[in-house]
């Protein structure tokens, strides 16, 4: 009787943090997908690149991934994290000296 209370403890703890991760799941992702579409549309074709790195971290770009690719043509890839661990969405930006152009993108 006291194993048979354990595993019911055990997989009630289980459902709550499901119930838990796919909530969070479900406000996040509307959340990431604003902002990146948001910082995309920011972003002009023939503007400078100066700052980009910058204006994406403070959009909610995740710091560690905003980073320039690249020599003479050079892109720039600014993810939002949607529904941990795999929903991405993405602003991926080209440029040479000014940008060339900047697209929205979302991987799962």
């Amino acid at each position: 009787m006291g194993f048979l209370k354990k595993a019911l403890k055990f997989f009630a703890v289980l459902l709550v943090l499901f119930f838990l991760y796919v909530g969070y799941g479900r406000y996040r992702e509307p959340i990431a997908e604003k902002q990146a579409r948001d910082f995309c549309g920011s972003v002009k074709v023939g503007a400078s690149v100066e700052g980009v790195s910058e204006r994406a971290i403070q959009a909610g770009a995740e710091p560690g991934f905003a980073k320039w690719h690249g020599n003479h043509v050079r892109t720039f890839t600014a993810i939002f994290v949607g529904m941990p661990p795999f929903s991405r969405h993405v602003c991926l930006i080209t440029a040479s000296e000014v940008v060339i152009s900047a697209t929205y993108e979302h991987s799962d």
